[in-house]
């Protein structure tokens, strides 16, 4: 549970005092909306992921580096083509890829072509900029 919030709605719903069966739905809906939530940028465990991939989806991730087949496919959701241009490694860790992108991957940064073509702009101008002005923040991060 993120707060003191989710806590006190979990519990008034384990506990049955909601009578009002839309009241409850509403509850858990709102539940399930806060656990989809984004994770806060920057907080990316990249040893979840096989570790000759860490180095170019970090710079992705951090610089807007571009991204090799395999990787764009992942991001892209490109299914077909992340079967077609895994390796060894990455094929039996197709349901790890999706895990750690819900988990730890900025919602900006991947789903499809344009979010990636957003996301590499996005932080290669961001990049320049704190290059430029060291200690500056751009919005939307």
């Amino acid at each position: 549970m993120e707060n003191t919030e989710d806590a006190e709605i979990l519990k008034t719903i384990l506990e049955g005092k909601e009578k009002d069966i839309q009241t409850l739905l509403q509850k858990i809906e709102e539940l399930e909306r806060r656990e989809k939530k984004p994770k806060e940028f920057g907080h990316v465990d990249y040893s979840q992921i096989p570790e000759h991939m860490r180095e170019g989806l970090e710079g992705y991730i951090e610089y807007g580096w571009e991204l090799g087949g395999f990787l764009y496919s992942v991001l892209t959701n490109d299914l077909l083509r992340t079967v077609k241009t895994a390796d060894i490694h990455n094929r039996f860790k197709l349901l790890q890829w999706v895990d750690f992108c819900l988990e730890f991957l900025p919602g900006k940064s991947w789903g499809s072509p344009e979010a990636v073509a957003y996301w590499t702009k996005f932080r290669e101008e961001h990049h320049q900029q704190t290059f430029a002005n060291p200690g500056t923040k751009k919005e939307g991060e």
